[in-house]
This record gives C-alpha cells, sequence and structure tokens, in this order.
C-alpha cells in the first residue's frame, strides 16, 4: 500500500487547531465519540462452536479468577434455555457468548486512539462537516522521510462482522495474519456512503493529545475563515516561510474549490489596527477648538477651511452653521457628520450628500444609485480620498481641492 505524499486535516480555528500547529500536537480521538455509531463498533461472526468460544472469552478474561469465570459461563448457559432442545440452547449460548467477547474486545481496541485524516484539501462536504462549515482550516501534513507502521487507508467496501475464528486464532494461538485482520475491520471498516472523505487513519494506543510526527508543510484557510484568523496565523508563522498558506475560493464554472497562494508581506505590513483617536477623543469629551468663521466664504468653505488649518478633525463649530437659517445643506451635512450627530434635514428626510457623509462616518461608503458630484465628492473625502471629476463645475472643483487639502492633512485656507 502506497501512502500519500500528503494527507489533510480538516479543523475548526480554535485552541486544538493552533496547538496542532504551534506545538505539534495531533489528538487521536477515542472511537466512543466518533459521529458515526457503526464506526469502531463491529459484529462478530460467530465461525466457531462453544468450546473454542469459550476459551477465546477465558483468555479476555484472564484477569478473572477461575471461579468466578465459571460462574460466568454457568450463567450464559442458564439464559441459553432448557437442555431439552440442545440445539437451540447451543445458538442461544452463542449468541450470549459473543456479546461478552465483544464487550471484551471493546476494552482492548476501544481504549485505542485514531486520528483521521483526507487524501484531499478541496472536497466541500469535509468543508462542511469538518472544519466548521467552511469558516475553519486545513492542515497540510507530509508523509515524506516518516515511518508510519499504524496509518492505513480505510476501506469503504469491507464487511462490518469480524471473525470469531480469526479473533480465536489471534487471542488463543497467536497468529499475526489474522490479528491484522481483526485490526484492519475493527480500525479501518466504513460504510461506502462514507468514501467521499477518502480518509487515512493512525492508531495510537491510547487515545488523547500525542506528538505529532508529521510535517506540516500548508495551511489552507477556508471560503468563510475570518479573516482575522487569517492575519493572526500568518504573523504567528512569519518566520516558518517554508509552510505555504492558501486561501479557498469557490470556481466559477464549476462545483470545485480552488486555492490562491496568501500574500503574507501585505498582511504582516498591516500591523495592527489602532483605534480611531478622533471617536475616542469625542467620547471622552475632549476640549474642541473653535473654527472662526470667514465672512467671504460660504458657510460650508468655512468648515474646510478651518478644517484644514487645524488638521484635526476635533473642532467645535458655532451653532448658526449648525442650526441656523444661514447653513446651507451642504454646510450642515458636514458639520453635524464631522460633529458625530445625525445627519438629517430639518424636515427629517435625509438627502443623498448626508446620507453618504454618515454611511461614510460610520466606518463604510456606500455609492448611491442617483449621487451628484457634490455627493460623490463629499463621500470620497470622508473615505480618505478625493477624486477628480472627468467634468466639473467651478464650484465642484473648489470643492474637491478644498476636501483633498482636509484629506492631505495641509494647513491653510480653501477659498469658495
Amino acid at each position: 500500500m502506497t501512502i500519500p505524499a500528503k494527507l489533510y486535516k480538516y479543523c475548526p480555528v480554535g485552541p486544538y487547531s493552533l496547538r496542532a500547529i504551534v506545538h505539534a500536537e495531533v489528538n487521536h480521538c477515542a472511537p466512543s465519540l466518533f459521529n458515526d455509531p457503526l464506526d469502531c463498533n463491529p459484529t462478530l461472526q460467530i465461525d466457531n462452536g462453544p468450546d473454542e468460544l469459550i476459551n477465546l472469552l477465558r483468555v479476555m478474561r484472564s484477569h478473572e479468577d477461575t471461579p468466578s469465570f465459571e460462574n460466568r459461563i454457568s450463567a450464559l448457559y442458564f439464559l441459553a434455555g432448557s437442555a431439552d432442545l440442545p440445539e437451540q440452547r447451543e445458538q442461544n449460548f452463542c449468541r450470549l457468548i459473543s456479546r461478552e467477547i465483544l464487550q471484551g474486545l471493546q476494552e482492548d481496541l476501544g481504549q485505542r486512539g485514531v486520528l483521521s485524516l483526507s487524501k484531499n484539501w478541496d472536497k466541500p462536504l469535509m468543508w462542511s462537516h469538518y472544519a466548521d462549515q467552511h469558516k475553519g482550516i486545513c492542515i497540510e501534513y507530509s508523509t515524506k522521510n516518516h515511518n508510519f507502521p499504524n496509518l492505513g487507508k480505510v476501506n469503504y467496501n469491507s464487511r462490518r462482522s469480524i471473525s470469531a475464528n480469526d479473533l480465536y486464532r489471534w487471542k488463543v494461538r497467536g497468529d499475526k495474519a489474522a490479528a491484522k485482520r481483526v485490526y484492519n475491520t475493527y480500525f479501518f471498516s466504513k460504510a461506502p456512503e462514507w468514501g467521499y472523505e477518502e480518509e487515512w487513519r493512525d492508531i495510537a494506543d491510547k487515545a488523547g493529545v500525542h506528538h505529532r510526527e508529521f510535517e506540516i508543510t500548508a495551511i489552507y484557510f477556508g471560503i468563510r475563515t475570518d479573516p482575522v484568523w487569517e492575519s493572526a496565523i500568518v504573523k504567528m508563522l512569519n518566520k516558518d516561510r517554508d509552510i505555504k498558506l492558501f486561501k479557498v475560493s469557490p470556481g466559477e464554472e464549476h462545483f470545485e474549490l480552488l486555492a490562491d497562494e496568501v500574500d503574507r508581506q501585505k498582511i504582516e505590513e498591516q500591523g495592527i489596527a489602532q483605534p480611531n483617536r478622533a471617536i475616542i477623543d469625542m467620547l471622552n469629551k475632549k476640549p474642541s477648538r473653535v473654527v472662526e468663521l470667514d465672512k467671504q466664504q460660504s458657510a460650508a468653505g468655512s468648515v474646510l477651511a478651518g478644517l484644514a488649518r487645524l488638521g484635526d478633525p476635533m473642532f467645535t463649530i458655532p451653532d448658526p452653521l449648525l442650526t441656523g437659517s444661514a447653513s446651507g445643506a451642504a454646510s450642515r451635512a458636514i458639520t453635524q457628520a464631522l460633529a458625530g450627530s445625525t445627519v438629517i434635514r430639518p424636515d427629517g428626510i435625509e438627502s443623498h450628500a448626508a446620507k453618504a457623509i454618515r454611511q461614510a462616518v460610520e466606518g463604510f461608503g456606500t455609492q448611491m444609485k442617483h449621487e451628484d458630484n457634490a455627493s460623490r465628492i463629499l463621500r470620497e473625502a470622508v473615505e480618505g480620498h478625493a477624486a477628480k471629476l472627468k467634468t466639473e463645475t467651478t464650484a465642484e472643483r473648489l470643492l474637491r481641492e478644498a476636501v483633498g487639502d482636509v484629506a492631505k492633512g495641509k494647513k491653510g485656507k480653501a477659498q469658495f
């Protein structure tokens, strides 16, 4: 059997997956915790007689003293029925003792742990079932230059039952080939419906967390993985450039998953986002400075010019400018937005310009279906840039240039 060069572990993002990356840990799960109750839970094919089954159980119950074992066998014969029907009694006895044998097998093999891996990273159902509905990650392991005596491929066309004769030959006679058949049926047999998993398993003597023998060669971020986790893992692996990082995306024409390598440098250069000092200062009611109006400018021009001179969005705007009749719709929208208040018209109806500014101040800017040049200029300014229009009036140019000075932090006067 040829082991694939790469094997994959689908998992949610959380403490266990991060420990798998950072501390080289893997979790061998107890079979009793599997999502398939038939998995590692075989039946027993009775192909031995009563005497051999009794000897098999005696070996499996070797820790039990002889009187207790003999009492157990006597109780099973009693439950099997009347001696007047020997054939029926023997069948019932074999069924009863087979339950005892299976219980002993579970006490033996059921304590072991199973690490489930997959042959491929691009299976949508695997992302849905094991990687938190595409919000998790898929870790790629290399099997190169490693010896895995307990690594095997799951058989989706095998029988669920274990031969009692194989179990007898293993436990009583020490037959290694029979032991291998029992072992494979127990750990590596699943129903055909699970075939999409293309599963490979590594078996440990005990369930629980163990040191990882596999080398991580890549990590795939799911379609819905939170960018915060992506950024955290990128920065966590900034010195491990040999581990490739990929972002999964859906195909355009077919139901397939594609992967593009992550631009690690771009994410690393972003650093940690700092809080908006203007908002914090406003919440803390930091003392503000007053913008003095220039009589030669319009109200909107004075606000923009004053802001450009101060280079700071924290200022106090005279009340007449905010609420008085001298305030035009544009200037009122600007001043109210900068002051942190709701941007609305006096009649309660929000203009396009006001809506653009409000949305930008709230953290997002959405271009409206019907957006005039002035609204666009104001929206783009609050978003942090001012773009020259292909065709613009003198007023629009002056507004854009004034806003541009504000956005660039220039000091001086923007005349309207």
